[in-house]
């Protein structure tokens, strides 16, 4: 079946250096549905083939084009320009490593062609079964349901959005760039005003989490920061969202050796101690000590 929606979306790749993700990705796209939406390339400056690989498909494909940044402005910026770039009615922004699978895509199609919501969720970490799917819901009622909605759509291609829904939140998202999640911004805006959203019946990309160039501590400290965005009364939800999968004992324990190889590290154990429970806090002033000790005789 072919859609007559161009100007419905436009998919944009942010790219650096990986070429042959890229390709992968560009190939995968054009062989779906998906191949009649505008789909750019936001090169940062990349030093391997990227700009030859874009040039072959500006030749055969004519919604097909590529940007390429006089320089390097680092993976966040490149997120934020392409929500600037974009011109679709929706946008969906995705990264050029990660996996898709749309041979169950149409019901996204017909929700695009009907605009009946300003978000749509496509998925993310394979860690979870992606439960509720094919619904209409607010954030806070797929919460009740199970479903990871802070740790979901902290991935950034599984939002895929009307495009000037963001426009409200894009100072924020601009401020929110040291923090590594420029876009958390405009997901919180949908959680805290019960914006419907709609999530697909099937994964339609999988995080693949390949190549970061940052370490845990720097992660968690960007996360932590970020959940202190939200009012008081959700920060805790949004943040234990990313740690589901470990009980809070062995995640306090965790923290604690993390925390212990860090000089200075007292304002952000401050910032940390504003979102943790009353028991995770007292577990955690427990385990530092006992984690600065063993370091000091793990360093002799």
């Amino acid at each position: 079946m072919t859609y007559e929606v161009n100007s419905k979306l436009e998919i944009i790749i942010i790219t650096y250096n990986r070429s042959k993700c890229l390709e992968k990705t560009l190939l995968s796209i054009f062989g779906s549905e998906f191949s009649c939406f505008k789909v750019t390339v936001l090169n940062n400056n990349s030093t391997d083939n990227t700009i030859e690989i874009c040039e072959k498909f500006e030749t055969k494909y004519s919604n097909f084009s590529a940007i390429t940044n006089k320089v390097n402005i680092g993976a966040n910026a490149n997120v934020m320009k392409a929500f600037e770039i974009s011109n679709g009615i929706y946008s969906w922004i995705i990264c050029d490593d990660d996996e898709f699978d749309f041979s169950n895509a149409k019901d996204i199609l017909e929700v695009l062609i009907e605009e009946r919501v300003d978000l749509i969720h496509m998925g993310a970490h394979e860690i979870e079964e992606w439960s509720p799917s094919g619904v209409f819901m607010t954030p806070k009622d797929l919460m009740k349901n199970g479903y990871k909605y802070f740790l979901y759509g902290s991935f950034l291609p599984c939002n895929l959005f009307r495009t000037t829904s963001f426009y409200p939140t894009i100072i924020g998202a601009y401020d929110n760039i040291p923090n590594m999640y420029p876009h958390m911004p405009f997901v919180f805006d949908f959680f805290l005003n019960d914006k419907i959203i709609y999530v697909s019946k099937t994964r339609i990309v999988k995080a693949t989490m390949s190549g970061q160039s940052y370490n845990y501590i720097k992660w968690f400290e960007a996360w932590t920061n970020t959940c202190l965005l939200l009012p008081k009364e959700y920060r805790r939800l949004a943040f234990y969202d990313q740690f589901f999968n470990t009980t809070n004992f062995q995640l306090m324990k965790n923290f604690a050796l993390l925390l212990s190889k860090q000089e200075n590290s007292w304002i952000f154990i401050m910032k940390l101690f504003s979102i943790l429970n009353g028991f995770d806090r007292l577990s955690l002033l427990i385990f530092l000590p006992i984690a600065k000790i063993y370091r000091i005789f793990k360093n002799k």
